[in-house]
């Protein structure tokens, strides 16, 4: 299950490092925030509500801040297929971090930044959790642990060729 917190707790690293979000402090929105408050932080996070709009539309649905529609753009699921793009991207986070430039102009990221930066899936015992610069986000089951490595294996591909 994915849930909002877990959708904001993917955004406070990058936006503690003024990579994303809005200009202010959020972090203990993101963190203590009722469901209200962190979607008001999310719509000021560009590259999240530009995915999360492009999926929701290509699904029919109306909340682009609904639960799914974040897994979807964090982890992937079946939600991406109806919204894949002309070039066999998906507008998974994988996307915004190999084929998209920052939506902050000042920002340059080098390949190293890339790989932090992408959501990857880490074994510790016997489970995996998302790892996203290099912090333990979630608790990942198999199937998303499994669309997690599809989806951004795909769109990282594409950047290769």
């Amino acid at each position: 299950m994915f849930t909002l917190q877990d959708a904001a707790r993917y955004s406070i690293t990058p936006h503690n490092l003024g990579f994303c979000g809005p200009a202010t402090n959020c972090s203990e929105v993101l963190l203590k925030g009722s469901d209200k408050e962190i979607k008001k932080i999310l719509l000021k996070f560009p590259a999240v509500i530009y995915y999360c709009r492009q999926i929701a539309k290509a699904n029919s649905i109306n909340d682009p801040l609904r639960e799914d529609v974040l897994e979807a753009y964090w982890l992937g699921n079946d939600l991406l297929k109806k919204a894949q793009y002309k070039n066999g991207g998906f507008p998974h986070h994988s996307y915004h971090v190999w084929q998209d430039k920052p939506f902050n102009e000042n920002i340059i990221l080098t390949e190293k930044m890339k790989e932090i930066c992408q959501v990857t899936a880490r074994k510790i015992g016997d489970h995996y959790y998302a790892d996203h610069w290099k912090e333990k986000v979630q608790k990942l089951n198999q199937t998303q642990v499994n669309n997690l490595k599809y989806y951004t294996k795909i769109n990282k591909w594409l950047k290769r060729n």
